[in-house]
């Protein structure tokens, strides 16, 4: 279900709306009901006692994300990247009441090149998943995805907010708009048929293609001999209209917008946003705490590609991850539009 809501700021009302989590009484109820859907027993006892350490999470990445407007550039991928891993905690123990099992939980799970090279480009470095620590628990939770290494720049092109940028730096693009649109009965999605020529597919091997990469419903495509000519074609979504979004190939940016995710000489397969931001994050924070020389080459340079598109990532995830969180936390699209 998408939700649209209008305000001043959105992300002071994205904020407003996850404090509510730092209410006891509220955290407590809405913990004991995530309880009750999972097969454990005594949902109101392990919500009593997950309770505190839930809104100390909320409350911690508030005050984070929000004393974040007040530092520059040189310290914020650090400090937005703690903030992050305390929502990241509060969403795994919405299913998983006995987080941390083991200490393995509670270290990173990610690491990148300890050594950088003399003449270093953050794009092109190694992030890599590890098999254990808190970003490959919450993978095994939430997500299904198992390659263990990417590239930064290969990241940054699963963010719809900044592809304007990463165009310029890569001369790919990797999203064309979609429309999604929702009633009682059905969710219609419309797709350009340019999508067809990336792929190299007809209508019917596309929607095959597309059925065979979801696992929450099938999409089923919609008068075919009427369609023939035109500039576009349709489909119909099965699952929940809640659920379209969760296709690893549809994507969303902070207004909306729908787009659906192609490969144009990408050799991995897409992951959700919430995961792209969550790894650059952690790259950045490590490059700019242990490799400072690095690290002002690239911020300070004034021609730096590198340095326009991560400042403009960094503006991006400040405001948009905490609304990823929340969606995630009500199984919904909060959309904050400015009034």
């Amino acid at each position: 279900m998408k939700v649209e809501i209008y305000t001043e700021s959105p992300e002071r009302a994205i904020w407003g709306e996850l404090a509510y989590f730092e209410n006891e009484l509220i955290a407590r109820d809405f913990l004991k009901d995530k309880y009750s859907q999972l097969d454990v027993e005594h949902p109101d006892r392990l919500s009593f006692r997950n309770v505190t350490p839930f809104l100390i999470y909320i409350r911690q990445a508030r005050q984070i994300f929000q004393s974040a407007h007040e530092i520059t550039n040189w310290m914020k991928p650090t400090h937005l990247y703690y903030g992050m891993m305390s929502l990241l905690k509060a969403l795994i123990l919405t299913v998983d009441p006995f987080y941390p099992q083991n200490s393995h939980v509670l270290k990173h799970g990610i690491s990148t090149k300890k050594k950088k090279k003399e003449l270093f480009r953050f794009f092109f470095d190694d992030i890599r998943v590890q098999k254990d620590g808190l970003f490959p628990h919450y993978q095994a939770l939430f997500s299904s995805h198992h390659r263990t290494d990417y590239s930064p720049i290969q990241l940054m092109q699963m963010i719809p907010d900044i592809q304007d940028t990463v165009y310029k730096v890569t001369q790919y693009n990797h999203f064309l708009p979609v429309i999604v649109e929702e009633d009682q009965k059905n969710v219609l999605v419309t797709l350009p048929n340019t999508i067809l020529e990336h792929y190299k597919y007809s209508q019917e091997r596309f929607v095959e293609w597309l059925n065979s990469k979801s696992k929450d419903g099938l999409f089923r495509l919609v008068d075919v001999e009427g369609e023939k000519g035109k500039t576009h074609f349709q489909v119909t979504w099965s699952g929940k209209q809640d659920q379209v979004i969760r296709h690893p190939y549809l994507y969303q940016n902070k207004k909306g917008d729908y787009f659906v995710w192609i490969r144009n000489n990408h050799l991995v397969e897409p992951i959700p946003e919430v995961e792209a931001e969550y790894l650059l994050l952690f790259s950045l924070s490590m490059l700019s705490r242990y490799e400072p020389p690095l690290w002002a080459d690239i911020m300070d340079a004034t021609t730096s590609m590198e340095g326009i598109l991560i400042q403009e990532l960094l503006r991006i995830v400040q405001r948009k991850f905490p609304n990823l969180m929340l969606n995630q936390l009500h199984g919904k699209e909060y959309v904050y539009l400015i009034r």
